[in-house]
């Protein structure tokens, strides 16, 4: 993780593909261990947080859990961001 957080703080998103925003989406099967990633990031960041580490949750096939439909809810729903307010895709 620590070379994406470099990667982002050095802006090579930006000099060398001319992106003019990068982030990094990550998805886990559960909300627990979501939490615990976020937590992570912010123990990583030193409390700071990151605007471009965007949190959401998908359970895994062998779950007991059903799977959502495929709806679009990847794009449509908000995703959890480690200090930061929620994420929205806008289309």
């Amino acid at each position: 993780m620590s070379w994406i957080i470099a990667v982002a703080e050095q802006r090579i998103y930006r000099s060398h593909f001319g992106f003019p925003n990068f982030f990094v989406p990550i998805i886990a099967a559960t909300q627990t261990r979501m939490r615990s990633m976020m937590r992570l990031l912010e123990k990583i960041t030193d409390g700071r947080g990151s605007k471009m580490f965007l949190f959401k949750t998908f359970p895994v096939f062998t779950s007991l859990e059903n799977s959502p439909a495929p709806n679009g809810h990847m794009l449509t729903e908000p995703w959890h961001r480690a200090g930061f307010d929620h994420f929205y895709f806008t289309m």
